[in-house]
């Protein structure tokens, strides 16, 4: 079926079933509480302190955990319920927001509690990636794979879209409404994890070693395209932490409001949403012309399968 045979309700295929559509709006709400969190403590750091240094800390103390835990969340992905990695983490992140809440509540003197918060915050969220993009190929079958990528793409831009907004504009009324919803949020995403039925997912018994360790680096080295692709999206990363300094400047502007940070953080986000929707349309009739490959089910590219089936691409045991 080409794509301009394509009837509207296969666009919206992989929603006909219940476990992605519970996924899919669980992606979106812990997304679009984290963007929540982002933007209110980065708002509330630098009114404590009016030193930029700090919201670049703000940046690492989120980011240092997925790097230093790089070799051990895909594992555990690999070997637990992927749910349940889900499920805690998405606990654990609403457990942060309700601590930056009492933190703000009882006045705050210096910004090292906040910080040691949202280094756990950032835990959390490093077991939470690896877990959430194994688990939804599990939860199509394989016809309807594409279409969820695409979905599960949409979830994440919308969410970057509108969270920074609405994060600014919560924490004009007060830090503490920003930080409460953030946690409503999260909470309800965990439910909704949780009401998943338990996929079929074969997990990895065997002994870790130091080359299943590795094993998705060498697969990427091996893949020169996978490998320009993500070196491209490591320099992009890179440069827009510039963006973390917004507070600053819109704070020095004689017309700032909390508003005003967030709209910024989100002015490019329309154009890379758009971008992404017709990567994605694209995506969908590329995979559609294959049939995943025996090493690794899910795999929905025509290259050679990964050495295993890693959850950092999404396989489907």
């Amino acid at each position: 079926m080409t794509a301009e045979q394509t009837s509207p309700d296969q666009r919206y295929a992989a929603f006909r079933h219940r476990p992605f559509l519970s996924y899919w709006a669980a992606r979106f709400l812990t997304t679009f509480a984290t963007m929540i969190v982002s933007v209110a403590v980065g708002w509330q750091v630098y009114d404590l302190t009016r030193d930029p240094f700090d919201l670049g800390i703000v940046g690492i103390v989120q980011f240092l955990p997925s790097l230093l835990l790089v070799l051990v969340t895909g594992v555990v992905a690999d070997r637990f319920g992927r749910r349940l990695i889900m499920t805690l983490s998405s606990l654990i992140e609403a457990g942060c927001a309700v601590a930056l809440l009492l933190l703000t509540l009882r006045g705050l003197a210096g910004p090292l509690p906040i910080f040691v918060v949202l280094a756990m915050f950032g835990i959390a969220r490093a077991f939470y990636g690896p877990a959430s993009s194994s688990l939804f190929a599990n939860l199509v079958p394989p016809e309807d794979f594409a279409n969820a990528i695409a979905w599960n793409s949409s979830a994440w831009q919308t969410a970057t879209i509108v969270g920074p907004v609405a994060g600014g504009l919560l924490y004009g009324l007060s830090a503490g409404t920003a930080y409460i919803t953030a946690a409503v949020l999260m909470l309800v995403a965990a439910l909704l994890v949780f009401t998943i039925p338990k996929p079929a997912q074969q997990t990895a018994t065997d002994k870790p070693t130091m080359e299943t360790l590795f094993a998705g680096f060498r697969y990427i080295w091996s893949e020169k395209i996978v490998l320009g692709a993500i070196s491209l999206d490591l320099f992009a990363v890179l440069l827009s932490g510039a963006s973390a300094c917004c507070a600053r400047h819109r704070a020095s502007a004689p017309s700032a409001s909390q508003s005003g940070w967030p709209a910024t953080r989100s002015a490019t986000m329309p154009a890379r949403s758009c971008w992404a929707s017709s990567v994605c349309s694209a995506l969908s009739r590329f995979c559609s012309a294959f049939q995943p490959s025996p090493g690794c089910q899910s795999w929905p590219l025509p290259c050679s399968a990964p050495p295993t089936c890693s959850a950092s691409i999404s396989a489907r045991r």
